[in-house]
């Protein structure tokens, strides 16, 4: 792949592709593109936002892609599996801004496609990383907001 594009339609085909967040990283770096460290992050610790179908009014399904912070929310071995993908770490999770206007719970936040989940995910690593935090990635306390 040589252009943005093409990373990003390789990961809208498949997300959880964290191979592709790695290439996708070094073509941002090599570009001086301040991205590269997030996309890298993403792609070590294997995350990606995760597409869920919820039926909301009149039966259509929402279609979301969220991020999240913790098991606290996923009750089950089954959903805590599925929802292992999308878990960032609690700093990080909490520099996320949130696109929905109904902020439904401190534990999820929505986004209606891949990309506008990764953007965000991207520019809160930053708002994370230029707050002084350290380069671990661990959990912390829970969200606040």
């Amino acid at each position: 792949m040589t252009t943005e594009e093409g990373f990003q339609l390789a990961l809208d085909a498949n997300p959880h592709d964290w191979h592709t967040r790695l290439v996708f990283a070094d073509w941002l770096q090599d570009r001086d593109d301040p991205r590269a460290e997030a996309y890298r992050a993403l792609g070590h610790l294997r995350v990606h936002p995760l597409r869920i179908e919820m039926v909301v009014t009149e039966g259509e399904p929402s279609g979301e892609w969220e991020f999240i912070w913790g098991t606290g929310a996923n009750d089950g071995t089954r959903a805590r599996e599925l929802s292992a993908a999308c878990l960032l770490p609690a700093a990080w999770y909490d520099s996320l801004s949130a696109l929905q206007p109904d902020e439904r719970t401190l534990w999820w936040r929505y986004y209606p496609t891949r990309r506008a989940a990764e953007d965000a995910a991207v520019e809160a690593f930053a708002r994370f990383r230029g707050a002084g935090a350290s380069a671990t990635l661990d959990s912390g306390p829970a969200p606040t907001g």
